[in-house]
């Protein structure tokens, strides 16, 4: 008897245990790992469009061979402009500090200034500039200040109203400052946009070599300023960027 239940008690083990290794576990699942978000980050080169609106105010006189003023007038040029920015940007904490150069077409001008009896068309061909920019970033708000060199190609070109007198033309390539401020938003990790004034002052032009039909007009000076708001689009060249932190 003994040898015949022994056997038999063995293999009704062994089915329990099969059995039970084929009931499915009680074990909790496991939870979703965290989704992984990229840190943004201003630091990198970029490089844009951008385009704007800039209205201006030259003022000059006219003076004879002697160096006496003759006559003096005013300006208020106006217009559209577009062109390209490039730059490259330091972070460290909310601290973000670069470099930026740009080069526009203008359109600024004025026609039918009068000095010294002639009319005068004033325009503003070309502009670009140098700068810094030093800002607070607020994640993907950048609020900055920017400022440095400017440089223009401004172009007067004269008419003596002396029937069939050609125009008199003087095209030259001024400098001088420019500064202002502009508020920038990335709405991705690669494009951000952006709104900026700037004021831009230049230095003293004069325009000189008039033909006799100017009569005793020998040179003309001018001093002129714009302020303008541009509007901008920057693709950045560093996303995804800097460290990555858990988004449950």
């Amino acid at each position: 008897m003994k040898k015949t239940l022994l056997p038999l008690l063995a293999a009704s083990l062994l089915g329990t245990t099969a059995m039970a290794a084929d009931l499915p576990g009680r074990s909790a699942p496991l939870a979703p790992a965290p989704a992984m978000m990229p840190i943004f980050t201003w630091a990198g080169f970029y490089a844009g469009v951008q385009g704007g609106y800039a209205w201006g105010n030259g003022s000059g006189g006219g003076f004879n061979a002697a160096g006496a003023q003759i006559s003096a007038a005013s300006q208020s040029p106006s217009g559209l402009f577009g062109g390209l920015h490039a730059g490259y940007n330091w972070q460290n904490g909310s601290l973000v500090l670069g470099g930026e150069v740009d080069a526009e077409v203008s359109g600024v001008r004025k026609d039918n200034l009068g000095i010294a009896g002639n009319g005068v068309k004033s325009e503003e061909l070309f502009r670009a500039s140098f700068r810094l920019r030093a800002g607070v970033a607020f994640d993907r708000a950048l609020l900055y200040a920017t400022g440095g060199l400017a440089i223009a190609d401004l172009k007067n070109t004269y008419n003596s109203f002396v029937v069939g007198q050609p125009l008199f033309a003087v095209d030259s390539t001024r400098t001088g400052w420019t500064l202002g401020a502009g508020l920038e938003y990335a709405f991705t990790n690669n494009w951000s946009g952006r709104v900026e004034y700037r004021y831009t002052k230049f230095g003293s032009q004069n325009d000189a070599g008039f033909p006799a039909a100017f009569g005793a007009l020998a040179r003309a000076n001018w001093n002129y300023n714009d302020s303008a708001i541009r509007v901008g689009l920057t693709y950045h060249f560093n996303a995804p960027a800097g460290p990555v932190v858990a988004k449950y």
